[in-house]
């Protein structure tokens, strides 16, 4: 799986480094919450209907909330 940079490059989220998977975790976190926030407010559902993409950006956020904990599980361990 990839994250896309704003500049528009594919990283391949096994080959970033830590601190950035930290960070793109984080940022998604604020969109979702926001995205999250408007439609309560307006009444919206937000389903894959009225976020077509939302599947995916669950399945990315999931693949970098995974790598993120498995290497710190490695650092605890020792590898």
């Amino acid at each position: 799986m990839y994250w896309t940079t704003r500049e528009g490059k594919k990283l391949k989220i096994s080959e970033m480094e830590t601190g950035h998977i930290k960070n793109c975790i984080a940022l998604m976190d604020r969109r979702f919450t926001r995205a999250i926030n408007m439609a309560m407010n307006t009444g919206e559902d937000f389903d894959e209907f009225s976020c077509p993409h939302l599947s995916y950006v669950c399945t990315l956020y999931d693949a970098l909330v995974e790598e993120y904990n498995k290497r710190i599980q490695e650092e605890e361990n020792g590898r």
